[in-house]
């Protein structure tokens, strides 16, 4: 399963937060597996009228290993997690514990 996941992979949601298409928050979150097991992840919420001084991104990087349908990923700053995982319609889509992400 390692290798059928390098890659990079993209989940987003647009979240309505009021009344108008202007009140709607948005996430994008981006995972990179490399063929070295080292991965990256960017993941940003934008909501209208947020503060200029809220910095909406996570960037994290580290490595990772997969154990049969678990992916066990290590940051840079030593924080560990581990989610299961899934691969669906061909390779296309990586389901990672509750979010499906599509291949780019």
């Amino acid at each position: 399963m390692a290798r059928s996941i390098v890659g990079a992979w993209n989940w987003f949601k647009r979240t309505q937060t009021g009344t108008r298409m202007t009140e709607a928050c948005s996430t994008d979150k981006n995972v990179t597996f490399y063929a070295n097991g080292r991965y990256e992840y960017i993941a940003s919420t934008i909501c209208p009228n947020m503060p200029a001084e809220v910095d909406p991104t996570t960037h994290i990087t580290g490595t990772y290993r997969v154990v049969g349908n678990t992916i066990v990923g290590r940051a840079d700053n030593g924080q560990s997690a581990s989610f299961s995982i899934r691969l669906l319609q061909g390779g296309q889509i990586l389901k990672i514990g509750g979010d499906q992400f599509i291949r780019k």
